[in-house]
């Protein structure tokens, strides 16, 4: 396979203020993590077997590892189709060729994605739109391969998208719009980018591949990688820890997606499982076991995800690094997404992505919400001081606002990052019944835990909850709670504080 990596465009937009390059050289030329854009492109294609042409200006350009080429006419089209028509006699007439950019920061999954493609037709790797992941607020093209049989009509297509240009019939030629008119859309939709997007024959990237046309993306870019690196840091020393037993099959689905989501993401999975035996399932102690095998595997943060839900990751980051510098339950959202029966499908043949949430955006996404589970970080100093979820709530319901309430009244105000957590459908739990005593019996033991934070939910307890006024949380009524037999704490040895603490909660101050 042939990699031309084109390097010999006037760059002028790279320019600063007082006409001259930016930082001192062109942007090829710039260094991230100690290694040149150019000279990183040559050796990912490179290291990957392809014989890598870079087409340059001068000896500048000469870089080990590829062969240096120079036109003598950059422009034949004059516009962006001659990338294709002026590098024509450069195509391999035996392999695939890839045009590519040698301004362009590649990441080692979108090279090997362009060089693994077994097919000789032509397709584009490109992003849509605004990059999730850099900010860049453009669609961009990062390569473009395609074998000996495509040669001719590639050629013919970009010089019928140039006439299309140089006789006013569109504004300007970009990839995309060569990829339109290969796929024969009529030329009067090719501005419609949702349409283009939709088109065959491209792969669609958002990781940190992006190419670098100004001073101000450059800075972007660098800015939110920084950033990013220091999230990094923190999502190494989190574990997702999921509570699981089997379901119907669209909890399976779920959980299996959702559990390939963190993998997917680098992040280590501990399934908790309910060792208990009881007859119906222990929420609380799945999660207890999950934490367990990550406490003992090394975590420093417990990130607690219901199988059903999940989040972007980069609010797992950033509720990670507040969960360590703070020292608090952080909830990795502050809107709360039930996506609809239908919508579980379409989450399973498209990818998440921006596209996917403005598919399905809805007014109930975008409020504020009192949801206090599903996603949510935790730092081992704050999961000893509380002792984990309490295993007294043996039926659906309550185990996670009364772990959420002992966290904030013994730790501090829970904290909230910006952005939504999306809940897959499936039937309602088999074991939420209201009318079960087990079931009474845990919203009762959640009255207490509510009682002993001074916090009056507006909806949903099994009976209302009347605080006396001036009520605040009490610190030691809560670590009485939890120091009860069973309780996450275990028995305290001290009940004559315990007692104090109970008569000063509930001695008949609450209706």
């Amino acid at each position: 396979m042939r990699v031309l990596l084109l390097a010999q465009g006037t760059g002028r937009r790279w320019d600063d203020e007082n006409g001259r390059p930016f930082l001192g050289a062109p942007k090829h030329f710039v260094e991230i993590e100690g290694e040149t854009l150019i000279g990183r492109a040559v050796r990912l294609f490179g290291a990957r077997g392809a014989d890598v042409v870079v087409v340059g200006p001068d000896d500048r350009y000469r870089i080990e590892g590829s062969r240096l080429v120079t036109l003598t006419d950059t422009d034949p089209s004059g516009c962006d189709m001659s990338k294709f028509t002026a590098t024509a006699g450069l195509w391999s007439t035996t392999e695939r060729t890839v045009i590519a950019w040698a301004d362009c920061w590649y990441s080692d999954e979108c090279v090997a994605s362009v060089l693994d493609h077994a097919d000789d037709r032509y397709h584009v790797w490109r992003r849509p739109g605004r990059s999730r992941t850099t900010g860049h607020r453009w669609d961009e093209s990062f390569a473009v391969p395609f074998g000996p049989s495509e040669h001719e009509r590639v050629l013919d297509r970009a010089r019928f998208v140039a006439e299309q240009v140089h006789s006013g019939v569109i504004k300007a030629s970009h990839i995309r719009t060569h990829l339109a008119a290969m796929c024969d859309m009529p030329v009067r939709r090719w501005e419609r980018l949702g349409l283009v997007a939709d088109l065959p024959h491209q792969t669609h990237v958002d990781d940190w591949t992006d190419d670098f046309d100004t001073p101000a993306e450059w800075e972007s870019w660098t800015r939110r990688r920084a950033a990013w690196h220091a999230m990094i840091e923190a999502t190494e020393r989190v574990a997702v820890c999921i509570p699981w037993c089997e379901g119907d099959e669209y909890r399976t689905e779920a959980f299996e997606w959702c559990r390939n989501w963190w993998e997917s993401h680098g992040l280590s999975v501990f399934i908790g499982e309910d060792r208990s035996g009881g007859m119906w399932p222990n929420r609380s102690a799945m999660r207890n076991d999950a934490a367990r095998q990550a406490i003992e595997a090394g975590a420093e943060v417990l990130f607690f995800a219901d199988s059903d839900t999940f989040v972007p990751i980069e609010q797992v980051q950033e509720a990670a690094r507040l969960a360590v510098e703070q020292q608090r339950l952080v909830l990795a959202f502050d809107r709360y997404w039930r996506l609809r029966r239908g919508q579980n499908r379409r989450l399973m043949d498209m990818p998440y992505s921006d596209r996917f949430v403005s598919m399905f955006r809805s007014r109930t996404a975008e409020k504020r919400t009192s949801h206090a589970s599903g996603a949510m970080a935790v730092p081992v100093d704050v999961w000893d001081q509380v002792g984990g979820y309490d295993e007294r709530f043996v039926r659906w319901g309550f185990e996670d606002r009364a772990f959420w309430l002992a966290c904030q009244v013994l730790c501090g105000d829970v904290l909230r990052v910006d952005g939504i957590a999306f809940h897959w459908w499936h039937p309602a739990p088999a074991d939420k019944d209201p009318t079960r005593p087990e079931y009474r019996a845990g919203a009762e033991l959640g009255r207490r835990y509510k009682l002993a934070a001074a916090w009056a939910p507006k909806a949903g307890a099994m009976e209302p909850i009347k605080l006396p006024p001036g009520a605040v949380p009490d610190p030691d009524a809560m670590r009485a709670i939890l120091h009860e037999p069973g309780a996450p704490l275990g028995p305290t040895i001290e009940p004559v504080t315990v007692e104090r603490a109970w008569d000063a909660a509930f001695g008949g101050a609450v209706a």
